[in-house]
Order: C-alpha cells, then structure tokens, then sequence
C-alpha cells in the first residue's frame, strides 16, 4: 500500500475515532508522549498528504542525532552523527548550533513520517488490529541505549573542553609569567 493510502486513511481515522492514539502508544512504547506526537501528526496531514510542518523538540535540540537513534530512526541519527563528529573535532562557529536547530525543527516530523512508514509496513488499514499492533511494537519503540551513549558523549565532550581551556589558560598564565621574568 502506498503511504498517501496510508495517510488518507489515518486522516479520516484521526476525524472519526481515537483509535490512531492506541496505535502511537504501541509505536512508541510510553503513554506520555502520544499527545505530543498527536497533536504533531495532525500538524502534518493534510487532506491525503503528509507535508512537513515544523514544530518543535526540544529532546530533539540537546540530543541531536541521539534522539533520532532514541527513537529508532537509525539512518536519520547516521547521517547526523557525521556533522556532529566533524564539529567536535572542528569547531566552526554556530554550526554545530545549526544542526541541532534543524534536529529540533525537524524531529516530529521526521517520526510521524517514519510513524507512517511503519504503518504501512504493518499493513494498516487492512490487517487485524492485533497484528498491527505487534508490528508497531517490534518497529516502533525506542533505544534507551542511545541516553547512556549521548551522556557519555557529552561527558567526554565536557572533560575534553575543559582539558582544552586549562591548557589555554595555563599557557597564557605561564606566558605572562614568562614575559614578566624579562
């Protein structure tokens, strides 16, 4: 089934009954953020297509790529973890700022196509609800392996920076002590 198909029929779903939230949670694996992703889901269909809408994500912004391996969209996290590591080793003023602008622009829609994408892997509308429900569960869900990686990016990235400026400083500190004995 095409994805339009698909979209077309959530849409007229998301009008007529509240059974598009029970197949979120189970795409999601957690309660708590089916309202959000509703709410950006609807944001997104219009009539039969999904077109990008930007809203925003905050976990999206501070994560980066790391959300997106969160949520289980391995290629998007790919191809931002290139940029990230090339920024990390090359600080070009604000582009690391950029790229995690466009991470918090981007993210919901990004799940709510990737959302669609499984829907129609799982043969919505025309399979039984059971058996979609399994299919989102194994295609949805999250990493949470991908939280322990970022904090030990960030951690690293923390100590390496530090490392960094007290080596700056204390060059300068020595510099000026140095320059005083002459």
């Amino acid at each position: 089934m095409a994805d339009f198909q698909v979209v077309n029929a959530l849409d007229k779903r998301m009008r007529e009954s509240n059974d598009v939230r029970s197949l979120l949670l189970t795409h999601l694996g957690t309660s708590d953020k089916v309202d959000i992703y509703y709410d950006a889901l609807r944001k997104c269909i219009e009539g039969s297509r999904l077109v990008f809408t930007a809203t925003w994500s905050w976990w999206a912004f501070i994560g980066g790529a790391f959300y997106f391996f969160y949520r289980k969209m391995t290629k998007t996290g790919l191809f931002l973890l290139i940029p990230t590591v090339v920024l990390w080793f090359v600080p070009i003023p604000l582009v690391g700022l950029l790229v995690n602008i466009g991470c918090g622009v981007t993210a919901k829609y990004l799940y709510c196509k990737k959302f669609i994408g499984d829907l129609d892997i799982a043969g919505y509308p025309d399979r039984p609800a059971e058996e979609m429900h399994r299919s989102l569960a194994r295609l949805g869900g999250y990493n949470s392996w991908a939280i322990w990686v970022a904090v030990l990016c960030y951690a690293l990235s923390l100590i390496v920076a530090i490392v960094i400026l007290g080596t700056v400083l204390g060059a300068i500190g020595l510099f000026s002590v140095l320059s005083g004995l002459g």
